[in-house]
């Protein structure tokens, strides 16, 4: 891969706060690491006030994780979870205006910039069988799954040895790349409650995860699994304020790599969102942040 020519190096959780900003429904305040490297390149950096929260007794945080144990099974009991890279890239010659929904990140004249994404995967299918099989399994019901089909434009990158010099090993095991359109994403709630879709939508969108499936339990016990399709035509409607929201956002993320390119690289700054739609960038003071080791910051220069 190119490093040089990428203009976005980010977790996809940056980008869902950033998102949010730009559709106006942002909940939090957050901030986001910001740094350039070699000419043009921003590096995003997730930043959490805690990274861990202990669940006081007598109080309840949900199912996830326990349901995605329960529902899924490893293919290397080593591993702790799962997270993939993609890229977007840049659309030379815009797209003519399509009818149908096509799922992207910069969507047709939005791709402007070249974008490495990190994210979480929950699942993946392997097979559809299996899965039948293995829900029957655990007595939960699936109610009907829309469009098969998926349209995906972002990319994984392709895999090669590893070159850096980087204290992270790195071991390959030669498993075969998860297909990009039998990505799951998991999520639990109770049956009374209906799929909050501006906190969902966005999540699956970003990255181009296509099924999203929900747990639906009562009292304790799981009476069903509802199943989303992302190119699914009853998802229409809460995709449109999401593309509404990705011109401002690409607008920002353009006049932020003109303002850092000015300022030139290795210098350390801060995006400071609020609830009252405030967008901010300050400079850090020297030392703060976690900062690159040199062995990343060469990939880019």
């Amino acid at each position: 891969m190119d490093y040089k020519a990428l203009d976005l190096v980010s977790d996809r959780n940056n980008l869902r706060k950033l998102l949010r900003w730009a559709t106006g429904i942002l909940e939090h305040a957050f901030r986001i690491d910001v740094e350039l490297v070699g000419t043009k390149t921003m590096v995003f950096t997730r930043c959490e006030k805690e990274t861990i929260e202990t669940v006081p007794p007598g109080e309840f945080r949900g199912f996830g994780q326990e349901f995605e144990r329960a529902v899924t099974s490893k293919k290397d009991q080593n591993t702790t979870g799962h997270h993939r890279i993609i890229t977007y890239v840049r659309q030379r010659h815009p797209r003519k205006p399509q009818t149908k929904f096509n799922c992207l990140f910069f969507i047709q004249n939005l791709a402007t910039l070249n974008v490495l994404l990190r994210f979480e995967v929950d699942a993946c299918i392997p097979n559809v069988a299996d899965l039948t099989d293995a829900l029957s399994g655990m007595g939960l019901s699936s109610t009907a799954s829309v469009s098969k089909t998926s349209e995906l434009t972002a990319t994984t990158p392709s895999s090669s040895s590893p070159t850096t010099t980087s204290p992270i090993p790195v071991q390959l095991t030669g498993t075969p790349l998860v297909a990009q359109d039998s990505l799951v994403e998991v999520a639990t709630m109770s049956q009374k409650r209906n799929v909050i879709w501006n906190r969902y939508f966005p999540q699956l969108y970003l990255s181009g995860t296509p099924h999203f499936y929900v747990g639906k339990y009562f009292k304790g016990s799981f009476t069903n699994l509802s199943r989303y399709h992302l190119h699914a035509s009853n998802l229409r409607p809460y995709a449109q304020p999401v593309e509404q929201g990705l011109g401002k956002l690409v607008k920002s993320l353009e006049e932020l790599s003109e303002y850092l390119q000015e300022a030139g690289p290795g210098i350390g700054f801060s995006l400071i969102g609020d609830v009252s739609g405030d967008l901010k960038l300050y400079r850090r003071e020297k030392g703060t942040g976690r900062g690159l080791t040199e062995d990343i910051v060469a990939r880019f220069t």
